[in-house]
């Protein structure tokens, strides 16, 4: 069985954490300097799909990243913040 809190605004909780989750990507994502195309690659490359699909798709305009593939996504970029951090 699944339960959904509605919040009062007509949104569950369940499409609050995506949001947020989203969200989250899209912060850690445009904080990127430089280096968005090889990270473009390794996320194509992870999950076996066209780097310029992943480009468009999930980082372009749309920001339309799967469901199940959020968490990845989330944890591949704070992985790429903290390498960065540890290399400057």
């Amino acid at each position: 069985m699944v339960s959904f809190f509605f919040d009062g605004y007509g949104k569950t909780e369940t499409t609050f954490k995506i949001k947020t989750m989203i969200d989250e990507i899209q912060k850690l994502y445009k904080s990127f300097k430089t280096g968005k195309a090889d990270f473009i690659k390794e996320v194509a490359t992870e999950f076996d799909i066209a780097p310029t699909s992943v480009r468009n798709n999930w980082f372009g305009s749309f920001w339309s990243i799967p469901l199940e593939k959020q968490p990845k996504v989330l944890e591949m970029l704070k992985a790429e913040i903290h390498s960065r951090q540890v290399t400057a």
